[in-house]
């Protein structure tokens, strides 16, 4: 709940502003004593409030110069006279109320239980118009970049009890349509309700590469847009644009490198055309690698190298993007594959291996890491069930970023949650080889925490 009070009476102000702390568990209330001021205020595009209440006799405009913006920008927010003057004493107000439902008047005389039980009335009748009307969820969007074409109506809210159509349900739109929204600090766009369940089941088998699927020069296009839409989930929870850079130079440079290998280079070159969950996947996790890496001083070494190669390689072998969800062998989607879906999960790791592993420009340690990239620290992983003191220290690092990477997928790039997600990771990971690599992730993380 957000409002408005225009009052030029400090004493009246702070006494009810008091008042309404106590009525409303979270409310945030914008204290003004004029007219104009309160219309300053009305005016910039980022202060949307749901209740407006307004003294009448001001200086520096008084209430009819409030009403007055409020009617002519056509502005949703009730808005409560609260005057020691009754509307048809005043000749502004006198078919007040002109908009029903929306406006409401409280006499000053009438004291604060009068007041308490007016301003529940008023909100209640606000509320049942939210459930009724604009029952909306909230959608992160950067989601919204994975299309070209609105699977739904797309809604940017003003206010707790304002919403706005931005985009009609079918229309297609640019990316640029979104990024004004990015530029504004929106960090969420919405949908209705009613539209939520058809809307994520899509949004989570869409990859980014879709969006541009109707432009020339496809490939690279979509390329470029994919890595620049990654770049900003990254920054959006804390990655610094050196960690984001590295993670950039060294995929071009692996690239280049398996140019040498018509098959390894057919693969990738295949992966980034499929435009699916893989090569996404794959990149996200090269860039939190990258981040590590900067962290770690490795920007130089060969360690970076082996974990981007890791990063882009250890799926390529899986044909079904649906498959690269599964990381656990007991998940319960499990049931629901064929034999040969569950024996293409099993081997994925050692087919892919089986490609690079005569190939020279690739480190023999990267054939381990993606050997072991399902293993878990507590043994129950696949495909050898290795212990957390039986993974390759390196193994260990790239399983770290790995399941960082499907948490903050999880919780949509939610800066918020890095807390809760490195505490759990603390604790499943403090076994073995994991140990040391996990206290250094974390560690990492720091500078980053210090400025949320």
């Amino acid at each position: 709940m957000k409002i408005l009070y225009i009052e030029d009476s400090d004493e009246v102000r702070q006494l009810y502003v008091v008042l309404l702390d106590n009525i409303f568990p979270d409310v945030s209330i914008v204290e003004t004593y004029s007219g104009n001021q309160a219309v300053n205020i009305l005016k910039k595009q980022e202060n949307f409030f749901d209740l407006i209440i307004c003294d009448y006799e001001m200086l520096d405009g008084n209430g009819e110069v409030v009403y007055e913006h409020i009617k002519n920008t056509n502005d949703q927010a009730a808005f409560l006279l609260f005057s020691s003057k009754k509307p048809d004493e005043i000749p502004y107000f006198n078919n007040f109320p002109e908009r029903k439902g929306s406006d409401f008047f409280i006499h000053k005389s009438e004291g604060f239980n009068h007041f308490k039980e007016k301003i529940l009335q008023i909100t209640q009748h606000e509320l049942i118009f939210l459930r009724k009307q604009l029952s909306f969820k909230k959608i992160r969007i950067y989601n919204f970049w994975k299309f070209n074409t609105a699977l739904c109506d797309i809604f940017l809210r003003l206010s707790d009890s304002k919403y706005v159509k931005i985009i009609k349900g079918g229309d297609r739109y640019t990316r640029k349509d979104i990024e004004k929204y990015v530029h504004k600090q929106q960090k969420f766009l919405y949908i209705r309700s009613d539209d939520f369940s058809s809307f994520a089941v899509t949004l989570g088998k869409t990859p980014f590469l879709t969006f541009n699927q109707d432009e020339d020069n496809i490939s690279e296009n979509s390329i470029t847009t994919t890595h620049a839409m990654i770049h900003e989930l990254v920054l959006s929870v804390g990655i610094s644009p050196q960690a984001i850079a590295l993670a950039e130079k060294t995929v071009n440079d692996i690239v280049e490198l398996t140019k040498k290998n018509t098959e390894l280079f057919n693969l990738l070159l295949q992966s980034r055309e499929k435009k699916d969950y893989i090569y996404d996947h794959s990149y996200l996790l090269s860039c939190i690698c990258g981040h590590f890496a900067w962290y770690m001083n490795w920007a130089t070494s060969e360690v970076v190298k082996k974990l981007a190669v890791a990063s882009l390689f250890h799926d390529l072998k899986i044909s079904d993007p649906d498959l690269a969800f599964i990381n656990d062998l007991s998940d319960p989607q499990i049931k629901k594959l064929t034999p040969e879906q569950i024996k293409e999960i099993k081997n994925h790791p050692f087919n892919i291996v089986e490609l690079i592993k005569n190939n020279p420009s690739i480190a023999t340690e990267v054939d381990t890491i993606i050997l072991q990239h399902h293993e878990k620290p507590d043994g129950t992983g696949f495909p050898k069930k290795l212990s957390g003191k039986q993974i390759h220290p390196l193994a260990c690092t790239f399983i770290i970023v790995h399941y960082f990477v499907d948490k903050i997928y999880e919780h949509n790039f939610d800066a918020s949650q890095l807390v809760n997600i490195l505490s759990g990771m603390k604790t499943y990971f403090n076994v073995g080889n994991f140990i040391d690599p996990m206290s250094a992730f974390i560690k990492s993380f720091d500078l980053i925490l210090e400025d949320k």
